[in-house]
């Protein structure tokens, strides 16, 4: 089976995809829409309270794709790279473009909130804080899916025989829980990736 391209994977799951993302980008988020796309503003819990536990979330498999989702970027006059979870910081002069391929995407969501629970409770806040949400939170998203590709497998174009794993293997960084296993001079799998969201799906407010 080919695999899927990035953006036809996103537009048919209706993903929204983080510019720059980290692990406290969770269910309940607040989303900004910004010029180069989605960030982080806050999170629910700031405004509507509750304890920790009441918006616990976990991870789930998210149902909605068997097989692999491929997306392709140039490398041209990048010195760095950060992308599903796996940062590198250098050593990619010799690189002439990087290719991702994503197995195993799961879903993390709320375990005890949900979003017809929520609506009326954000509906009740607007009423009381007309001020603070026309300036703050009008025209935000509320993340109610966050999205991880919990193995991916990067692989770099070059010419002739480069030998990137001796370039960039010392620049890699994951997460503590991630494996990273190479599987060529050129490609490398980074296994248990489940911390840093690449993407959510959610509603607007």
């Amino acid at each position: 089976m080919a695999a899927l391209s990035f953006p036809q994977f996103l537009h048919r799951y209706g993903i929204k995809m983080l510019v720059t993302s980290t692990p406290d980008i969770v269910p309940g988020a607040i989303i900004e829409k910004r010029k180069r796309g989605y960030f982080k503003y806050g999170h629910l819990q700031a405004i509507l309270g509750g304890s920790d536990a009441s918006w616990e979330h976990r991870l789930q498999p998210a149902n909605m794709v068997y097989g692999t989702v491929e997306r392709s970027l140039s490398l041209k006059a990048k010195a760095s790279l950060s992308e599903f979870g796996v940062t590198i910081g250098g050593g990619l002069e010799r690189a002439k473009a990087v290719s991702f391929f994503l197995q195993n995407v799961q879903a993390r969501i709320l375990v005890h909130r949900s979003k017809m629970d929520l609506i009326p409770e954000l509906f009740r806040y607007r009423e009381r804080n007309r001020r603070r949400w026309n300036a703050e939170l009008n025209d935000t998203w509320v993340a109610d899916y966050t999205y991880y590709a919990t193995q991916v497998t990067i692989s770099f174009e070059t010419e002739g025989g480069v030998d990137i794993q001796a370039d960039v293997a010392q620049h890699v960084s994951v997460s503590a829980t991630a494996a990273v296993a190479w599987k060529s001079k050129r490609s490398f799998t980074v296994t248990t990736t489940d911390e840093v969201p690449f993407g959510f799906s959610g509603w607007k407010l």
